[in-house]
């Protein structure tokens, strides 16, 4: 902090119409950019260092033969800068591919799965007596529905049909809304409305 120096506006005055004349210290102890602390050195690096490492040791230990890829039209020396993907025997590269234990389909399954589910902490408060207010464990899962079904359970008295909740006081979510898609917004809690929060 005491290295941090007032800078100018780039397009100058009137955009910073605070200051009309010269740049001025906003705080700290420089008096120009010359006495700006720095950093002395870089720091010191422990974790990556070491799983390099780890790497570079087991490649150079490997005992095992390297495959060869097939050749393509990359190893031509043509002149010309060929893409990876232009092979001369697709059958060749498919089957070097299986040998590496390289499997597309399931890479694309893998890739479209859903996040897997996680618990949410959801604060629940009653629109009207904000002082009654209930905390809920439920995975990001769940529907607003579901949601309002462990309210019920939680409290005791319902039906669920009756509630309707909304993060900001005004848009009711829809039943079938996901948590997982409001899960930012669920952090600053929702507001209840159809039934008694108290217990």
């Amino acid at each position: 902090v005491q290295g941090v120096r007032y800078v100018q506006h780039p397009l100058g005055y009137p955009n910073d119409y605070h200051r009309q004349s010269f740049p001025v210290r906003v705080w700290g102890a420089c008096t120009s950019k010359r006495d700006t602390a720095g950093p002395e050195k870089d720091p010191e690096v422990s974790v990556s260092a070491a799983v390099l490492k780890a790497i570079v040791d087991d490649i150079r230990q490997c005992t095992e033969e390297q495959l060869q890829r097939p050749p393509g039209r990359w190893s031509v020396e043509d002149g010309n800068i060929w893409g990876e993907y232009s092979t001369f025997d697709p059958k060749a590269e498919k089957d070097l591919r299986a040998n590496m234990g390289f499997d597309a389909r399931k890479m694309i399954e893998e890739w479209s799965a859903p996040p897997p589910a996680r618990e949410l902490e959801v604060k629940v408060t009653h629109i009207s007596h904000q002082n009654q207010t209930l905390t809920l464990s439920v995975m990001n899962n769940l529907l607003v529905r579901q949601l309002k079904e462990e309210i019920v359970k939680k409290v005791g008295r319902g039906p669920a049909t009756k509630i309707e909740l909304s993060i900001n006081g005004e848009n009711v979510l829809a039943d079938d809304v996901a948590l997982s898609s409001v899960e930012s917004d669920l952090a600053g809690g929702v507001f209840l409305m159809g039934i008694d929060l108290s217990r």
